[in-house]
């Protein structure tokens, strides 16, 4: 069943963990979580293209003439 008592239960124990290891400036193994520089490059280039492409599509008319209401 979606959206149990359970499934929220188990959710809210889980958020302070996250929190927490978000807060900490090594992994769990005290080795620093930041990526190499070369992943981050690769990523960077792949997150621009699709940016690129998804900006680079039309504008839908239902969404101009939306805006064009608000306007």
């Amino acid at each position: 069943m979606a959206g149990s008592d359970r499934d929220v239960h188990e959710t809210d124990e889980l958020l302070p963990k996250v929190a927490a290891t978000a807060d900490e400036s090594s992994g769990p193994d005290g080795t620093d979580p930041t990526p190499p520089r070369d992943v981050h490059l690769y990523l960077g280039s792949q997150l621009r293209a699709a940016f690129d492409d998804v900006a680079s599509q039309p504008i839908p008319d239902r969404f101009l003439e939306l805006m064009r209401k608000l306007g």
